[in-house]
């Protein structure tokens, strides 16, 4: 393929990324990259921390977990963004803390009151997340012993149990993750 076709299916990609109601909102793009300071203004200032937006849909707190961003978090909370509404998917905020291994932000959200039992459209919740990890290329943790995470929210809810036979527990398994196998078979 030549530089100038290349350039032109790049330029197609692109545009397609921008269609309308999927671009990135100023509360999306300050959650995403940490600026609290910048994010506390604008949402001081009356913007919406659960108007969701860019290519996914997410709120603004999934694109903040998504990036790692445990002062987006906390600043997000405290400026009234639902902790368990669920994005694209029905991935709610904990679920995907959880499968990225995020403890402390997993901690921030149970702490606000997430529900550790929302199950996403397919069916995963919380501990199914932090036990098989996530496949998403941008952090990919399928087969990494996400003990911390585990545990925190094993303390939130230590009724919490993973299905016999699920495939989080298989992949837990296969992982080497002893610690994390003897503490869900408590």
């Amino acid at each position: 393929m030549s530089i100038r076709a290349l350039a032109f299916a790049t330029a197609i990609l692109l545009s397609a990324c921008r269609m309308p109601g999927t671009t990135s909102t100023p509360v999306i793009d300050a959650a995403r990259s940490g600026d609290t300071v910048r994010l506390r203004q604008l949402l001081d200032s009356g913007a919406d921390p659960n108007e969701p937006a860019g290519v996914n849909g997410w709120t603004p707190l999934l694109d903040a977990i998504h990036k790692n961003q445990p002062g987006s978090v906390s600043v997000l909370i405290a400026h009234g963004a639902g902790v368990n509404r669920p994005g694209a998917g029905g991935v709610t905020p904990l679920v995907m803390a959880a499968g990225y291994g995020y403890a402390d932000i997993v901690r921030t959200l149970l702490k606000a009151g997430a529900d550790p039992r929302l199950r996403t459209s397919h069916g995963e919740d919380a501990l199914a997340a932090a036990v098989g990890g996530t496949s998403d290329i941008d952090r990919f943790t399928v087969g990494h012993c996400q003990t911390e995470t585990v545990r925190a929210l094993l303390d939130a809810a230590p009724d919490l149990r993973l299905p016999a036979g699920s495939s989080a527990m298989r992949i837990a398994k296969f992982g080497g993750c002893a610690d994390l196998v003897r503490m869900l078979n408590r």
